[in-house]
């Protein structure tokens, strides 16, 4: 196995009050960067971690290159180089696509050189659920064409959101078919 998948995920905390906004108070509260890897023998164990960052700064990007660092060389002592990264990326608004392409994805290059790993290629997708995309089919099926027409149940509102995906990076030149397959088959075990 060489083609270690990565995934990164940032949780920033809640928006403070205008009275406190008002007091000049500062967030007290910091950010959560957690990331997950398969950096074991076995493709399908994978090890998670976090880092505490400072509340509310969303370039994150020197935090990333530490633990790209931090994958690459656990991967390594189990026993390969990575010659392809995948890299799944949630908290990334469509705003900040830019931003990322412009400074992340640069750093991220510069410690796969650092550890020696030059010739890795770079996939990186961009998870998102805060999104108004609505998938319907068309036409709506009747009940009675349902499956299990009495097996059909409706989620809490706001709970059940399909997941849009953006590629913003693509140097293994993967299909989009290779992309929603193993996008399917990492979501059902890690819940991407």
């Amino acid at each position: 196995m060489k083609a270690p998948v990565h995934c990164l995920g940032i949780s920033h905390p809640g928006a403070m009050g205008n009275y406190e906004r008002a007091r000049g108070a500062v967030p007290d509260v910091p950010s959560v960067l957690v990331y997950c890897s398969n950096m074991k023998k076995d493709p399908f164990d994978f090890i998670g971690d976090f880092v505490y960052d400072e509340p509310r700064r969303d370039e994150k990007f020197s935090t990333v290159s530490t633990i790209v660092c931090n994958c690459v060389e656990r991967f390594r002592t189990a026993g390969s180089t990575p010659t392809r990264l995948v890299i799944y990326r949630n908290g990334t608004s469509e705003g900040q696509f830019g931003m990322s392409l412009q400074y992340e994805i640069p750093l991220i290059h510069h410690a796969l050189n650092q550890m020696n790993a030059a010739d890795c290629k770079l996939t990186v997708l961009v998870s998102q659920k805060a999104h108004n995309i609505r998938l319907f089919m068309d036409p709506m099926p009747t009940r009675s064409e349902i499956t299990l027409p009495n097996g059909v149940h409706l989620a809490i509102q706001g709970t059940a959101r399909t997941p849009r995906y953006s590629v913003l990076l693509d140097e293994n030149k993967f299909s989009m078919d290779v992309i929603e397959g193993f996008t399917y088959a990492l979501s059902l075990p890690i819940r991407l």
